[in-house]
């Protein structure tokens, strides 16, 4: 994830109090994590999961359905998960 980071979003210009939202789906920290890659103030980081842990912010009812808004996510994650 930190070569993607450093590729893809560590140049990007964000102007003076705007932030971008990063969503992490499978975002438990069970075996790493990646919150701490989007820990500057450009980011808001939303971690998702099927079940309360760390690193969960929003437990997911339907793992098909994120309960946010359209079009509210700048950056979406899923590092930890597609390998179950």
């Amino acid at each position: 994830m930190q070569r993607c980071y450093d590729f893809y979003v560590a140049a990007r210009q964000v102007a003076p109090g705007e932030t971008l939202t990063v969503v992490e789906i499978g975002s438990e920290e069970f075996n790493g994590a990646y919150r701490h890659i989007f820990a500057d103030e450009r980011f808001t980081y939303i971690g998702c999961d099927r079940a309360p842990g760390p690193g969960v912010d929003i437990v997911l009812d339907d793992p098909y359905k994120l309960p946010l808004p359209d079009r509210s996510a700048d950056i979406v994650v899923s590092g930890q998960m597609l390998e179950h």
